[in-house]
C-alpha cells in the first residue's frame, strides 16, 4: 500500500467515503472523516494535527494528486487480473 494513499491521522486508506483533503496553508492531507470529525476547529479554521497550522474552511480542498494516484492504482489492479481483462 502506498503511503500517499493513507490518511496520516487515522491510518485508513483513502476512498470515496474517505476522500483526501489538503489543508492549503500547510499542505498536509487527511481523509474527509478526520477533517470533519477529528481536526480541531476555531474561528481561524481547522488545525492541522501535524504542524498546528490553521487553514480556513474555504481553503480545504480535494487533493487532486492523491485522487489521481488512487485512480491509477485502481486501474493497475484491474489490469493485473487477467480474467477481468477479458471482460473489458
Amino acid at each position: 500500500m502506498d503511503r500517499f494513499t493513507i490518511c496520516d491521522h487515522c491510518n485508513n486508506q483513502f476512498s470515496a467515503a474517505r476522500s483526501p483533503l489538503i489543508l492549503a496553508r500547510c499542505g498536509h492531507t487527511y481523509c474527509k472523516s478526520c477533517v470533519d470529525l477529528r481536526l480541531l476547529q476555531s474561528e481561524e479554521g481547522k488545525q492541522c494535527p501535524e504542524c498546528d497550522e490553521f487553514t480556513p474552511l474555504d481553503s480545504i480542498k480535494p487533493n487532486k494528486k492523491v485522487i489521481k494516484v488512487l485512480e491509477i492504482n485502481s486501474l493497475e489492479q484491474v489490469t493485473d487480473e487477467p480474467e477481468l481483462n477479458n471482460k473489458l
